[in-house]
């Protein structure tokens, strides 16, 4: 059950930081917000890896693959999702951001030959069904008031995008999350320590918005 459990610890933690990103809305640019949290998680990961070895880890064949997890999941999925939160608020778009799971698992059965059982498809059914209920119905009404409302002191850098424009750019965050997920599966599946690997993809991001 450990896996089970650190999948949880990973969504409850995207959950806790869409709330803090909300409270930044007009307050801090996205670029530099998104900067911020990449070079962050490059120090404490490179920190990490070097107390556990996992550098040693790392061969040359599964660097790509993690720089080019780190664009797509980290650099635009990031990017996409501090958007969505500052235009849809942090609840609509943390739902919008659990469809990376699905979209994970059918890249997966499109690019690398998985196999999706009936159980599983159903499972993708009903979690694209509830999001949908959620996010149209049951916050609907709130999110379309939360485009009009400025934080004090706002900055020219908030957005205030249209429901359909937030949904689009949740979906995209969710599909790049998906897509850099699908690339680092061969160097994770090659034994690369998770920290190293996590250093590599969040050094890329920090790299590009520095």
């Amino acid at each position: 059950p450990i896996y089970e459990a650190l999948a949880v610890a990973a969504a409850f933690s995207v959950a806790l930081v869409s709330m803090i990103v909300a409270e930044l809305h007009g307050r801090l640019h996205i670029v530099t917000l998104t900067k911020w949290q990449t070079i962050s998680a490059t120090i404490v990961t490179t920190g990490a890896a070097l107390a556990v070895g996992g550098w040693a880890t790392v061969q040359a064949w599964q660097v790509p693959y993690m720089l080019g997890s780190g664009f797509f999941g980290t650099t635009l999925a990031n990017t996409a999702f501090i958007v969505d939160i500052f235009s849809l608020g942090a609840r609509s778009a943390t739902l919008i951001f659990s469809l990376n799971a699905p979209l994970a698992l059918l890249l997966g059965y499109l690019f690398l030959d998985e196999s999706i059982r009936a159980p599983q498809g159903l499972g993708i059914a009903l979690v694209v069904a509830g999001i949908v209920l959620a996010v149209l119905f049951g916050s609907g009404r709130l999110t379309r008031e939360s485009l009009l409302a400025r934080p004090p002191g706002a900055a020219t850098s908030a957005l205030t995008l249209s429901l359909g424009w937030g949904i689009a750019f949740g979906i995209g965050s969710a599909l790049c999350q998906a897509v850099g997920n699908l690339l680092a599966r061969p160097a994770m599946s090659g034994g690369i320590d998770p920290f190293a690997a996590m250093a590599i993809r969040s050094g890329c991001a920090a790299a590009c918005f520095t």
